[in-house]
């Protein structure tokens, strides 16, 4: 069997001796690659902080209760996020956002008996970090 043009041929090990064919570019300077790579150097970015907003929030647990509790407000909101040490996690929300607005939101999911959120702007630092991949966020 004869290789096709811009194969990369090589046997199977199958007992019948059969040729597998990988096909290689046929020609690696093709102008549908230029577009694609200009296409992906142009497109928008795929990551958060488009019209995102990173907020910080605080969970304030009351004395005797448990701390954790906090990061089933974070989960029940569903919010990417990232912890911090002392009960503080980044947290990534569509904008425009308001730091009042997500505190009432984090607080409705908590029972004040067990404790509270308090929520802010994250600093500028985390914002950075973020945006240049220091901080990765989850869900």
């Amino acid at each position: 069997m004869a290789a096709l043009p811009g194969a990369l041929c090589y046997p199977s090990g199958s007992p019948h001796g059969r040729i597998l064919c990988a096909l290689t570019p046929v020609a690696p300077n093709h102008p549908m690659i230029t577009i694609l790579l200009l296409l992906a150097l142009h497109a928008p970015r795929a990551t958060a902080m488009n019209d995102d907003v990173l907020l910080k929030a605080r969970y304030l647990s009351v004395e005797g209760t448990d701390p954790e509790y906090g990061q089933g407000a974070i989960e029940r909101n569903d919010l990417r996020h990232h912890p911090m040490p002392h009960f503080e996690w980044l947290i990534l929300v569509e904008g425009p956002a308001d730091t009042a607005g997500w505190q009432a939101k984090l607080n409705a999911a908590v029972d004040p008996k067990n404790g509270s959120f308090v929520v802010e702007c994250a600093s500028a630092e985390q914002e950075a970090a973020m945006r240049e991949g220091k901080i990765t966020m989850q869900r």
